[in-house]
């Protein structure tokens, strides 16, 4: 009898100890569990405006279990693509953890300088894609030819090549008038990228914002030969050249 009591407890405390050490591996197993996040390789250095490059970054594991709220201020390893190239925004050394909140892009306000005005032209949305303009490209405005229009000719080039006109200047009253080039500011509200502004996109993107400079009391002449254009009512045939991307 003795004896089948203690192969009962035996096989209790067998079952016990299974019981025991299935809740210890499990533990083990979520204290091993680790999520990767990015950070700055020991031994490197990384001033305030380098570059951030691929070979500069470690991935820094941390158990799950204390990783807490972590992943919403620190990037993750996999995030590697989205941060590499971009420029940093404080100095970093080996160890560092890279945080969202450093190239979180603040919103892009409308600021220029104090000889600078700032002109807005309509342009139809079908003589030019809004989405491959963005603030700081150069733009050349084209204006179709005005019927009977009698032009006094403008003045040449400083060598007096016959053919050649000045910025702003038409050639013949049969030719559209090319006026430019200017820096983009604006597309209707869109003060920043294409990207960046994609929600708040709107058809006002055709109403583009230029620079323009002053000069004296005076707008530098392009921008008053445009002026002259826009009161002659061609607004809605006004075409658009893409000149140069901003770097």
């Amino acid at each position: 009898m003795r004896g089948i009591q203690g192969l009962v407890v035996a096989g209790l405390l067998g079952l016990l100890g299974v019981a025991l050490n299935y809740v210890y591996l499990f533990n083990k197993t979520k204290e091993v569990e680790s999520v990767s996040f990015l950070g700055i390789k020991d031994g490197v250095v990384v001033e305030e405006g380098e570059k951030l490059k691929a070979t500069d970054f470690a991935e820094v594991r941390v158990p799950r279990a204390h990783a807490g709220d972590l992943e919403t201020y620190v990037y993750l390893y996999q995030d590697l693509e989205t941060v590499r190239d971009i420029t940093a925004s404080r100095p970093y050394q080996g160890g560092d953890l890279v945080f969202r909140k450093d190239y979180r892009t603040p919103p892009p306000e409308l600021k220029f300088l104090s000889d600078e005005s700032i002109i807005w032209v309509m342009v139809t949305s079908q003589a030019f894609v809004p989405e491959l303009i963005d603030p700081g490209d150069k733009v050349t405005f084209v204006f179709p030819p005005q019927v009977n229009l009698k032009q006094t000719p403008g003045p040449t080039t400083p060598g007096g090549e016959p053919g050649v006109a000045a910025p702003g200047v038409r050639l013949r009253d049969d030719e559209p008038e090319f006026v430019g080039p200017f820096e983009v500011k604006s597309l209707g509200g869109r003060l920043g990228s294409a990207e960046s502004g994609r929600r708040s996109r709107s058809a006002q993107e055709g109403n583009i914002g230029i620079v323009v400079v002053k000069e004296g009391d005076k707008l530098e002449r392009q921008a008053m030969r445009l002026l002259e254009l826009k009161s002659q009512g061609n607004n809605r045939d006004i075409g658009l050249i893409l000149n140069e991307k901003k770097k």
